[in-house]
């Protein structure tokens, strides 16, 4: 982990941004379409994206080195609705769309599993991104830091009168 001490990080979001800077690091905010210029200009030493994003953003050109194995979660991907039209809904159709929800969200994560197992092989065959594992150790260390950031976040909601306890509890609670 020691790595990454005073290095630019792409960060998105505050819960990362905090994980970054605990590490080290120095979490700077940006979309992940600006990461290649970002890379390029030196603005920017690293990034914390997926190996699938590598071909759409163009970063193949730009990543020398990843850092895998932490699990540090993911980009939502939310369909919503307001309260009103879904109980506008008849109940037949409510556990339509409950359905529908459950087995597109398998197929995005199994599409997305197949999708960074494929991205990071050609990562490895194009030669050009040098991988690193993280240790027993280091995975031990981000599991603290995680920890204590998924504190320090639900406290904050707590704060706001939002239900974070419960909310970090059932993120923990989740299947992975």
């Amino acid at each position: 982990m020691g790595d990454v001490a005073g290095l630019k990080l792409r960060a998105n979001g505050a819960a990362i941004g905090n994980l970054v800077r605990e590490a080290g690091a120095v979490p700077i905010s940006m979309s992940s379409g600006e990461v290649y210029d970002a890379m390029s200009r030196g603005t920017v030493d690293g990034t914390l994206l997926p190996y699938y994003s590598l071909p759409i953003y163009g970063l193949e050109d730009v990543v020398a080195h990843a850092y895998e194995g932490p699990e540090l979660g993911g980009g939502p991907v939310v369909y919503a609705m307001t309260t009103k039209a879904w109980d506008a809904l008849g109940e037949a159709d409510q556990a339509r769309f409950t359905a529908a929800a459950a087995k597109a969200q398998d197929h995005l994560c199994r599409y997305q599993d197949e999708l960074e197992a494929k991205d990071r092989q050609t990562a490895l065959d194009g030669g050009k991104v040098k991988i690193t594992t993280a240790s027993e150790a280091d995975l031990a260390e981000w599991a603290k830091k995680f920890d204590e950031d998924a504190r320090m976040w639900a406290e904050g909601m707590q704060a706001q009168g939002r239900p974070g306890a419960e909310i970090l509890e059932a993120y923990r609670a989740a299947p992975r």
